[in-house]
C-alpha cells in the first residue's frame, strides 16, 4: 500500500466502528465526558447502582424483598419495597444527638433483710423467722448468749445471714437489723457488726450512730466524719457533730457550735469539758485532770485518750477491748485485750498468734507465761524436735486451759499436729486440741478411755460409755446424738435459739437440758454443730481452770 491509499484505509476503519456500535446498543448513545466540576456542582447524573446505604435513604430495595412485612407496614408486590401504613413512622433517627437518659429512683431495700452471706451458705432456711414477728425475734436474739464455741459459731451464722423479714408489730423497719448489730456488739464482735452495718447501709440516724461508735473503737473515725460532712442530718447528737467538725478541719465552727450548744443543754457538762480540752490546746497546761465519767461511750472514751487521760478497758464492755488491739498501746495491754476477745470467739486465731509472738516476754506470770508457752510450742513445731514438742505441747495446753483459752489454742495450732499422735502426755494433748478444733484424730491405744470415747463420738461411731463417767455425761450425750428430737410445733427460729441455750446449759451440769438441745439441733438439720458441741461438753469441763 502506498501513501496515496491512506484515505481509503481510514474510511474502511470508520465503517467497521459504525457496525460495532450498531451491534452494542449500550454504546449507541454517546455521552459527554464528566469532569470534576460536574460532581462539585451536583450536575452529575445518578449512578446506576449505589455504593453505600445511609439511614436517610430508607430501606434498600433488596432488603425490603428479603424481610417479611413488619407491624405497621403494608405488604407490597414482589420486587417493590413495603409501604408504611397510614400513621406509621419509619424507625429512623432524626439527628445524631444521643437519646435522653431516663433516671428512676430505686426504693431502699429493707435493712432487716441485709446480711453477710446467703441463707444457703449459712446452712439455714430462708424462712427461719416464719411464724414469728420481728419484735419476738429481736427480744429472743437479745437473750441468747452462747458460751460453747460450736454454739457461738452457729449463733453468728444466724445473726449474719440474709433471711426473709418477718412481719412487724411495734418494731419499726430496720429494728431487727439493729437488734442483730447490738447483739454482735455485746459479744465484742466489732468486725462482724461493722460489716453488717455496711451491708445494710448507714444512711439512717440510728445505724449511723452505731457505725460512728464502732469506727471510733476501730480507729477509723475519719470515715464516719466524712459521711457526716456529706449528710449532716445523720447525726442527732450535737457532741458527735462538734467532734466531726474538728476532725474535718473546721475547728472554728466546732468551737462556735460548742459555745452555743452547752448553754442550751444540747451537750452535757462532762462531755462539754472534754470537747473544750480537745478543741483548745491551752488546756494542756492545766494540771488538774478530769474526773472519771459516770458512763462511758465510744466518743467519751476517744476524747479521754485524745486529751491525755486514757481510760482502762478492763472494766468496760468487751467491745472496748478492740481499742487496745491497735499498735498504740503496750504489748501487755494488747495481750490482755486479745485474750479477752479470743475467749469470746471473736478474734481471728492468726491475729491472736501474731500478738503472742511479737516480742520476748519481759516478765513471768499470767499473759507472759502464755506468750512464752506459745512461742516455745511454735519453735518446737518449726524445728520438728520430738523432745521439744513433748515438753512444749502439754505446757501450752495447761497454760491456755487455765485461762479458758483451750479452744483458741486449738484454732491456732491444731492443724499442725499429727492426726495419729504417739502415746504420752503430748499425744493426749494433741488429741484434745484436734478434737476441739473439729479435726479428725485417732488416739493411741493406751490413751485415756474418755479421750478415746470422745474421739469415736466425734467420728460418728457408737461406743459404750467409758467406765469413769462423771455426771453421766458420756451416756447422755451419746444417747442424744443417736436419736433426733421429734419436731415441735414451735417456729423454727425460736426452736433453734432455744436449743442453743439448752446445749449451753451442759456447761453448768444440766445434762438433761443439754441432751434435749442436742436432739433439737439434729431435728433441725444441724447435726454437725450438735456433734461438735457434744465433744466440747466432754472435753472442756475436764480441762484445768484457774491459775496454772
Amino acid at each position: 500500500m502506498t501513501w496515496t491509499d491512506r484515505p481509503a484505509t481510514a474510511g474502511l476503519r470508520a465503517g467497521l466502528l459504525a457496525l460495532a456500535c450498531a451491534a452494542l446498543p449500550g454504546l449507541s448513545a454517546a455521552q459527554a465526558p464528566l469532569s470534576a466540576n460536574d460532581w462539585i456542582a451536583g450536575n452529575a447524573p445518578p449512578p446506576d447502582t449505589t455504593s453505600g446505604w445511609r439511614p436517610s435513604d430508607g430501606v434498600p430495595p433488596d432488603a425490603a424483598r428479603r424481610r417479611p412485612p413488619s407491624r405497621g407496614t403494608l405488604a407490597a408486590p414482589p420486587g417493590q419495597p413495603a409501604a408504611p401504613a397510614a400513621g406509621s413512622r419509619a424507625p429512623v433517627a432524626e439527628s445524631a444527638a444521643p437519646s435522653p437518659i431516663t433516671v428512676t429512683r430505686l426504693g431502699q431495700g429493707n435493712a432487716d433483710a441485709a446480711g453477710l452471706q446467703s441463707a444457703r451458705a449459712a446452712g439455714l432456711p430462708a424462712d427461719l423467722w416464719s411464724g414469728m414477728t420481728a419484735d419476738e425475734m429481736a427480744a429472743l436474739i437479745a437473750e441468747t448468749d452462747p458460751r460453747l464455741p460450736a454454739m457461738q459459731a452457729l449463733f453468728h451464722r444466724i445473726l449474719s445471714a440474709q433471711l426473709a423479714v418477718p412481719p412487724r408489730e411495734s418494731l419499726p423497719e430496720g429494728g431487727l437489723l439493729l437488734a442483730r448489730v447490738d447483739r454482735l456488739i455485746a459479744a465484742g464482735d466489732l468486725p462482724g457488726a461493722r460489716a453488717l452495718l455496711q451491708a445494710a447501709g448507714t444512711n439512717d440516724p440510728q445505724r449511723f450512730a452505731r457505725s460512728f461508735d464502732l469506727d471510733l473503737l476501730a480507729g477509723e473515725e475519719l470515715r464516719s466524719c466524712a459521711d457526716l460532712a456529706a449528710r449532716p442530718g445523720l447525726a442527732r447528737d450535737m457532741a458527735t457533730r462538734i467532734y466531726c467538725l474538728a476532725l474535718n478541719g473546721d475547728w472554728a465552727a466546732a468551737a462556735l457550735s460548742l459555745g452555743g450548744a452547752e448553754p442550751l443543754g444540747l451537750v452535757d457538762a462532762p462531755t462539754a469539758a472534754l470537747l473544750a480540752r480537745f478543741l483548745d490546746d491551752g488546756y494542756a497546761e492545766i494540771e488538774d485532770g478530769l474526773p472519771d465519767p459516770a458512763s462511758v461511750t465510744p466518743l467519751i472514751f476517744d476524747l479521754h485518750e485524745a486529751v491525755g487521760q486514757p481510760l482502762a478497758t478492763g472494766p468496760l464492755p468487751l467491745i472496748y477491748a478492740w481499742a487496745d488491739i491497735t499498735q498504740n498501746g503496750g504489748w501487755k495491754a494488747r495481750l490482755e485485750a486479745a485474750e479477752r476477745l479470743a475467749r469470746a470467739g471473736v478474734l481471728p486465731p492468726a491475729q491472736l498468734a501474731s500478738i503472742h509472738t511479737e516480742q520476748k516476754p519481759a516478765a513471768s506470770g499470767g499473759v507472759w507465761d502464755r506468750a512464752a508457752a506459745l512461742q516455745a510450742l511454735a519453735a518446737a513445731l518449726e524445728s520438728g524436735d520430738p523432745a521439744a514438742l513433748d515438753t512444749a505441747l502439754p505446757e501450752a495446753l495447761r497454760q491456755f486451759s487455765a485461762a479458758g483459752l483451750a479452744p483458741a489454742l486449738a484454732d491456732m495450732i491444731a492443724g499442725r499436729l499429727p492426726e495419729r499422735p504417739a502415746a504420752g502426755p503430748a499425744g493426749d494433748a494433741a488429741v484434745t486440741l484436734r478434737l476441739l478444733a473439729g479435726l479428725p484424730v485417732t488416739p493411741a491405744e493406751d490413751a485415756p478411755e474418755s479421750l478415746r470415747w470422745t474421739a469415736s463420738l466425734a467420728a460418728g461411731a457408737q461406743a459404750a460409755p467409758p467406765g469413769s463417767d462423771p455426771q453421766n455425761r458420756a451416756a447422755r450425750l451419746g444417747e442424744a446424738l443417736a436419736a433426733a428430737e421429734s419436731p415441735s410445733d414451735a417456729p423454727v427460729g425460736r426452736a433453734l435459739l432455744e436449743a442453743i441455750a439448752d446445749v449451753d446449759a451442759g456447761l453448768d451440769g444440766d445434762m438433761d437440758r443439754a441432751a434435749r438441745g442436742l436432739r433439737t439441733l439434729r431435728a433441725l438439720g444441724h447435726a454437725d454443730a450438735a456433734g461438735q458441741a457434744a465433744v466440747e461438753l466432754m472435753l472442756l469441763p475436764e480441762l484445768p481452770r484457774g491459775a496454772p
